[in-house]
């Protein structure tokens, strides 16, 4: 057998007897001797073998004998093992009915024992049961949750033992004697013998009150039990009735007691006595007769639950002993309902009323952040996030009022303390719709919603740099706490929904634990508002939560988790507002918040007339639009706050200022903008210095504001002056001419035309090789791309490599020739993988995609969708360029020498019939080389005084073989609309000549080396 443990319900059936085996006489063992012994005889003749033949019969009988002795013997030592399995069982069994009855009777005591155990103290109000009401009837007959387990063994079995079985079966399966208990909330009616009738009613009454919380339950007494004292000295909330309809749906000579919930008159529970059954009230379910010789449920839900049993009587003076005792306790815990009780419904404009005038009186230093916005059952609740927090929590299920009390919290926080004193940051990750009119207070210093992803973000990373801004303060000052400092008021952080703001930003655990810790000595206070904190509310920050508040939560884990005991789970749905609130050791107090309206928003910023606004905690977002000379005049005038003045400084200091002015292009540094710095509660410039960082690249989607970019580093960089003006002579006599220049740096603008691209880029390689002339070679340059994609596109393939080489060479020389590249492009296209690498600053625009801005090489984290023209990253920081208001200098043009009109020309043309209109309207004489008669040399030779132009195809020129080469010491010749192919093969070079653009106009020149650019005369 196997016993039960503990809180096993089952135990194992005793096996039954096992019966020996059977055992049939041995034949073969008798009959083998006695063959033996015959077959001896025949061999040895010996009568003496004949003797053998007898000993096998006689082995095989003891054999037999001795079997059926030992069967006997197990079989009888089985029936004793089984009898004592069937006691030990029998006694397993009773020690499981004993344990039940225990079990049942502490689930559900009787009413005499609860008078005796007067000393029991509140703790058995905080776990009031939320379906069921159990409560003691009597004793009785029960079913057992005991069952009993059979085995295979037990299948076969004799008479005998299946009657042992059946009687454990029947003993095993009721608990006699037994405590019986019904669920109060189905409602219980007794009718019959008045007086037992009283005294059953009596104690059930008095088990509801045990079990019903005094601060969320009523109780009303009808007919002979109202008339009973110690009814009224329960410490429950006594309801009396006053006729009306009440009095007309229940009479008044039946006794009753009906409990419910505050802030419903429905009743949960009923008992009422009646005289016979035909008068039991709608609603009760459960109905039981009393007469003398029985007492039984006659009407049950379940019908297992109908049974005669013992009853459980208290008398009055009994219940009225527990009552007197219960009263006692629950005042002692604060638990008892007062004459004042808590109201369903309180107006903050009732709070404002009984204020008074504290707007008058001079502002104090706030030690403290009282504010009284709830009522009690003792009057107005007291709130201190100084005394009682430093940092409060506030849980309750939708619909429970979490930003009502909130708002209230913070309008009589507001009421009572002036801004200079405390101020607000509200977060309201409900849509933002919750805080809205508390932003006309003089104290909120800001509202953040999950609605602006971006304010958001820099709101939560200035609040780190809040932290430090109070202990520089406070290092200052040279004291500990906010207390003794009178210039910075206390910051109170009030987050509605926390949990969505944890989802969101789950970084932010760390910060609000910093603050929780360093909180109260910096003067920062948390209210944390959430539906269920268990979980969401880190351990760190709940330890340093004293103050806890809860609104209704749907169970007690919930409740617990915020006050320590399930009360706000029982309060009723209905009471928006009502909450439990409690703070350090003190036991939880029920109270009602204030529901405020916006007028009481006007009234309460009425009281504090404040000149200014107080300091925030971060600093405003960046304006859209930034004027560049807002840029330039902050940017001198804090590097002139960072130079020693001349009378203070040492000459060694002022001789090495001296030399960084004198020398504009070493170490120049350019304002181009600003930056954003949440973290650090300020905006910062944005600077660029060329000959320490080196070239640019802006990237961004089209409308991003690459152009206001190129156009802000143009005029930027031109603004210092310069210490070695470039001579006007010098850049008129350049046989390539620039751009334009300006004090400073000059600036070089790259168009989109590649022609003028091309001597662009010529221009600034050559410099590289060795300056033709040496007074630009020292001077700053800056070369200006916008659409560097695009402009490097509308290349042909031979010249796309060449330009790309260029540039290329000019991002890693050019630093060192005092030449720095600016260029913007949409996206790194292939082509221009090898240049960008070369380039090692990025200033990303707005893209119109996240996955854009990290092919760029941006950080997934740091793109923003939503950005203003010219709104970026720089370095890591958000960015604004500034508007310069002025265009950077136009494209540099394509190059090409005028023609003298007295020259002979020949030239190779693909379009004859407009190469010979050109040059015959451009005054010369025309000849064309088909069938012309004469040699090449005979045809330049003109009748008149007009110089000759000798014109022919290509294919016409290549068939005259060497012609070209001749003509040359005679005559310039042009190639006209022809490939680079044709080119390639008319000049016999590799070379490239520089591009033309389509209807400029030009032509090229062969020269010594290659070929230029030339146009006609007009």
């Amino acid at each position: 057998m196997t016993e039960s443990r503990a809180n096993d319900p089952r135990i194992t059936l005793p096996s039954a007897p096992q019966p020996a085996p059977p055992f049939r006489f041995p034949v073969v063992a008798a009959t083998v001797p006695i063959v033996a012994s015959l077959a001896i005889w025949l061999i040895t003749g010996s009568t003496f073998a004949l003797i053998f033949a007898a000993l096998g019969p006689l082995a095989a009988t003891g054999s037999y004998i001795d079997s059926r002795v030992t069967a006997r013997k197990k079989l009888r030592a089985e029936q004793a093992r089984f009898s004592r399995d069937v006691s030990t069982t029998q006694s397993a069994i009773d020690a499981h009915h004993r344990r039940e009855s225990c079990d049942l009777a502490e689930r559900t005591p009787p009413a005499i024992s609860l008078v005796r155990d007067v000393l029991t103290d509140s703790a058995r109000w905080m776990r009031e049961p939320r379906d069921v009401l159990p409560v003691h009837l009597g004793y009785g007959s029960v079913r057992s949750s005991l069952s009993l387990e059979r085995t295979g063994a037990h299948d076969r079995v004799d008479a005998s033992t299946d009657e042992h079985y059946q009687r454990l079966a029947d003993h095993a399966a009721r608990l006699e004697g037994a405590p019986i208990a019904v669920n109060a909330r189905l409602g219980i009616a007794i009718f019959g013998n008045e007086p037992i009738a009283l005294s059953l009613a009596r104690a059930l009454a008095i088990q509801l009150a045990r079990t019903l919380s005094p601060t969320t339950s009523w109780v009303r007494f009808r007919g002979r039990l109202s008339a009973e004292r110690w009814g009224s000295c329960l410490p429950h909330r006594v309801l009396r009735s006053d006729g009306g309809a009440d009095a007309e749906s229940w009479s008044h000579e039946r006794a009753s007691v009906h409990w419910g919930e505050l802030g419903t008159d429905a009743p949960s529970a009923s008992i009422s006595v009646v005289s016979n059954e035909r008068e039991v009230p709608s609603g009760h379910r459960i109905v039981i007769r009393v007469s003398g010789d029985m007492i039984a449920v006659v009407s049950h839900p379940d019908k297992h639950q109908r049974r005669e049993f013992d009853p459980s009587f208290l008398g009055r003076e009994q219940a009225l002993v527990w009552a007197l005792a219960a009263h006692e306790i629950a005042a002692r815990d604060g638990l008892a309902i007062s004459d004042g009780a808590v109201p369903d419904v309180v107006e903050f404009r009732q709070l404002l009323e009984q204020l008074g005038a504290v707007a008058d009186s001079p502002s104090k230093r706030a030690r403290s952040l009282c504010s009284r916005p709830a009522v009690g059952a003792k009057g107005r609740t007291v709130l201190d996030l100084v005394e009682h927090g430093p940092h409060a929590i506030v849980g309750g299920t939708t619909g429970s009022g979490k930003s009502e009390l909130l708002i209230s919290w913070v309008l009589a926080m507001a009421a009572e303390t002036s801004p200079v004193d405390v101020t607000f940051l509200l977060v309201d990750f409900k849509g933002g719709s919750a805080f809205a009119h508390l932003a006309e207070l003089p104290h909120t210093v800001g509202i953040i919603t999950d609605l602006d992803e971006t304010a958001a973000s820099r709101a939560f990373a200035s609040l780190r740099a809040e932290l430090q801004h109070r202990e520089r303060a406070l290092a200052q000052a040279g004291v500990r706490d906010i207390a003794e400092l009178g210039s910075l008021p206390r910051l109170v952080i009030v987050v509605d929904e926390f949990a969505a703001m944890m989802g969101d930003y789950p970084q932010l655990h760390a910060l609000f634990s910093d603050i929780a810790a360093r909180g109260r000595s910096l003067g920062v206070h948390l209210i944390l508002c959430t539906q269920r904190p268990s979980g969401v509310v880190r351990d760190a920050l709940l330890a340093n939560a004293d103050l806890r508040i809860s609104l209704r939560v749907n169970n007690g884990a919930d409740s617990s988790a915020v006050i320590g005991s399930d009360r706000a789970a029982e309060l009723t749905a209905g009471a928006k507002g009502r909450a439990w609130v409690a703070h350090g050791s003190s036991s939880a107090e029920l109270v009602q918040f204030a529901l405020a309206t916006p007028r009481d928003v006007i009234t309460v910023a009425r009281r504090w007339p404040t000149p200014s606004s107080p300091r925030r905690p971060w600093c405003e977002p960046l304006a859209d639009t930034i004027p560049l000379a807002v840029v330039t005049e902050l940017h001198d005038t804090l590097r002139r706050s960072t130079v020693p003045s001349a009378s203070s400084a040492s000459a060694e200091s002022n001789a090495l200022r001296a030399a960084c002015n004198s020398n504009p292009e070493r170490g120049a540094v350019v304002a181009f903008g600003l930056t954003d710095l949440p973290h650090e509660q300020r905006h910062g410039i944005a600077e660029w210095t060329p000959t320490s960082e080196g070239s640019v690249l802006m990237l961004g989607a089209p409308g991003s504001g690459k152009s206001v970019a190129i156009a802000t580093f143009a005029a930027a960089i031109s603004a210092p002056a310069s210490a070695h003006p470039v001579p006007k002579v010098h850049l008129e006599a350049a046989r390539k001419p620039v751009s334009g220049s300006a004090a400073g740096f000059r600036v070089v603008v790259g168009g989109l035309e590649p022609a003028g691209f091309w001597d662009t880029l010529a221009e600034l390689h050559a410099r590289l090789d060795g300056p033709e002339f040496p007074q630009l070679h020292n001077l700053p340059t800056l070369l200006a791309i916008d659409d560097l994609d695009v402009a490097i596109s509308r290349f042909d393939d031979d010249y796309r490599v060449a330009a790309l080489d260029r540039l290329a060479r000019l991002l890693r020389e050019g630093p060192a020739h005092h030449i720095w590249v600016v260029a913007s492009a949409q996206r790194i296209t292939p082509a221009l993988q090898s240049v960008a690498q070369l380039i090692p600053n990025t200033l990303r625009l707005r893209f119109g995609s996240r996955q854009d801005f990290v092919l760029s090489g941006g950080v997934s984290a740091d793109y923003a969708s939503a950005l203003p023209v010219g709104g970026g990253l720089w370095k890591g920081a958000r960015v604004q360029i500034a508007l310069s208001g002025t265009y950077p200098p136009d494209p540099v043009p394509a190059a090409a020498e005028t023609l003298p009109s007295a020259e002979n020309l020949v030239i190779g043309s693909s379009r004859l019939g407009a190469t010979v209109a050109a040059l015959t309207t451009a005054g010369w004489h025309v000849r064309t080389l088909e069938g012309a008669q004469g040699t090449e040399r005979e045809l330049l030779i003109a009748d008149s005084d007009r110089p000759v132009a000798l014109v022919g195809s290509i294919d016409e020129w290549q068939s005259r073989w060497g012609a070209l080469a001749l003509l040359r010491a005679h005559a310039t010749v042009l190639l006209d609309g022809c490939t680079l192919s044709d080119y390639r093969q008319v000049a016999r070079t590799r070379e490239l000549p520089p591009p033309l653009s389509t209807g400029s106009g030009h032509y090229w020149r062969l020269i010594d080396g290659g070929a230029d650019r030339v146009r006609l005369p007009s």
